[in-house]
């Protein structure tokens, strides 16, 4: 691996570690919100509860494809402990990689727009 591509890994591996730290956030930022809004009478509606069960389903399916993400990361890299890999591992590894990171990053903008939503009906009716 040359020195190009083991640094675009390790920017790759910091960025599943940031999108994972949002994810965490943006449940904590979550469950505030519910707590707020749970002594509201709109926060009885059914379609405010399905925004938040979508929410916290989208962030979590982020966050379990950011772990594996960044297991593929350091597969690819061949820095799991003392196991050595071939090559043909370590580029299917990378590929894999980039599939996980597009599905983290996809449905972590889902599971935003869910948040969003949920605010936004909760204020507004």
């Amino acid at each position: 691996m040359t020195d190009t591509n083991f640094d675009a890994m390790k920017t790759l591996y910091d960025l599943f570690k940031h999108l994972t730290t949002i994810d965490t956030g943006a449940i904590v930022i979550l469950a505030t919100f519910v707590t707020f809004f749970s002594g509201l009478k709109s926060y009885g509606s059914t379609t405010a509860n399905w925004w938040v069960i979508a929410c916290v389903i989208a962030l979590i399916l982020s966050l379990i494809s950011c772990v594996f993400g960044m297991a593929g990361v350091t597969i690819s890299m061949g820095i799991v402990g003392n196991r050595q890999f071939s090559q043909g591992i370590k580029d299917l590894s990378a590929d894999v990689t980039g599939i996980f990171f597009a599905i983290s990053l996809g449905v972590f903008v889902i599971g935003l727009l869910c948040l969003v939503a949920f605010v936004i009906v909760n204020l507004w009716v």
